[in-house]
């Protein structure tokens, strides 16, 4: 869990800052809503999640005099095939998706395309002073309590 989703992105980053510290750019990490908060069935996920909002701040800081700047999109639930698998596991598929559903204030589950969006925002000039924070991407779902 933490070699893919934490070194992984470690090393990409030693790999890539070397090549943008003379001319600036845009790192985009992305971690996960479960970085924010916690899941006690997905520890090891969340934990991992969370280092890279961690490592984002660092980077930020670290780099920002170089002009590189450094984000995390933190998704809720995207509707990709490992979700869709997930639904079709559960013993009423449309219950289920029902019952997610129901977390999120939008009623929607977001699209890879709205995380791509919001990661071409992040690279864009359009986001030029936004550096070292993480853009939250869950629909509302972290706004509700209950």
């Amino acid at each position: 869990m933490h070699t893919v989703n934490l070194k992984g992105v470690y090393l990409g980053c030693k790999a890539a800052i070397p090549h943008l510290v003379h001319g600036g750019g845009s790192l985009i990490f992305i971690a996960s809503v479960l970085g924010i908060v916690g899941d006690g069935d997905l520890a090891a996920y969340g934990a991992a999640k969370g280092g890279l909002r961690a490592m984002c701040r660092s980077i930020a800081v670290a780099y920002g005099p170089q002009q590189i700047r450094c984000n995390t999109i933190c998704p809720g639930d995207v509707r990709t095939e490992i979700f869709d698998e997930y639904i079709e596991r559960a013993a009423d598929p449309q219950a289920e998706l029902t019952r997610l559903l129901g977390f999120y204030p939008l009623g929607r589950i977001a699209s890879p395309r709205d995380v791509a969006r919001t990661a071409v925002f992040l690279a864009s000039d359009d986001s030029a002073y936004i550096t070292g924070t993480d853009l939250v991407l869950d629909g509302g779902l972290l706004g509700k309590v209950y």
